[in-house]
């Protein structure tokens, strides 16, 4: 079956195919953490408070946390973390990759975390650095446009992911 006949009439038909690519990557995620998400309350309902269903289905923690916790509350939970993530892309798609992850670092870790402000912005500066280093300058990668670099282009020259 050709691509060019699925997309033909549909919001992707004047995607570029990097574009498409983008948009594919980010609706696998979205799938993924759907499935992750409904599998944890499957898992979590079907313990009904057995402590060993729930150690052996989180294998990987050191210590379980949700013993005992409501499906609802860990849904809230769950939806929280999502709204986070999607808080990030948005920052990413309106500010840089390397802006929004300042922001969201020292956002998330403020609110959610309430970290101090020693460590947050060391950690925050770290991972900007780490992620220009390795994007930018060695693997030499294009970041993706961004509402701020199409609205003011000079910060393109200033900031590199913008």
């Amino acid at each position: 079956m050709d691509l060019d006949l699925l997309l033909e009439d549909t919001f992707l038909e004047d995607m570029t195919r990097q574009e498409l690519l983008g948009f594919a990557i980010y609706a696998a995620f979205a799938l993924f953490m759907a499935v992750v998400i409904f599998r944890e309350v499957r898992d979590h309902r079907a313990a009904n408070g057995d402590k060993e269903d729930i150690v052996e289905s989180m294998h990987l923690d050191l210590t379980v946390q949700d013993e005992g916790i409501e499906t609802k509350v860990m849904l809230t939970r769950a939806v929280i973390y999502l709204a986070w993530l999607w808080g990030f892309v948005a920052l990413a798609a309106v500010f840089g990759m390397l802006p929004g992850v300042f922001m969201f670092v020292i956002l998330y870790m403020r609110v959610e975390g309430n970290e101090p402000w020693k460590l947050t912005m060391s950690c925050a500066v770290g991972l900007v650095l780490f992620s220009w280093g390795l994007f930018d300058y060695l693997l030499a990668l294009p970041w993706p446009q961004t509402v701020i670099g199409d609205i003011i282009p000079a910060l393109k020259g200033v900031i590199p992911s913008i």
